[in-house]
């Protein structure tokens, strides 16, 4: 892989991975709100505040594995890529 391209490629993950564990604490301590751009929104999820809440705290830790795994994963990429 072009070093470039691995490059942008491993900063995005790790940027999106950051953004993914943030996301999933703010749903597990329940300060997430109601909105339109991040969390689970379902019709069931968004019908009310304490619905939204409740499903987002049951996809903190799987959205928060998913964010490690993009950041470990891209810090992989910006380390090296020669493996």
């Amino acid at each position: 892989m072009p070093v470039t391209v691995r490059l942008v490629v491993g900063a995005l993950l790790v940027l999106a991975g950051l953004a993914l564990v943030v996301v999933a604490v703010l749903g597990a301590r329940s300060v997430l709100r109601r909105n339109r751009w991040v969390g689970v929104r379902t019709p069931a999820t968004l019908a009310s505040e304490t619905q939204f809440v409740a499903g987002n705290r049951a996809a903190a830790v799987p959205v928060g594995a998913a964010g490690c795994v993009a950041a470990v994963g891209g810090a992989f990429l910006l380390l090296d890529g020669n493996w």
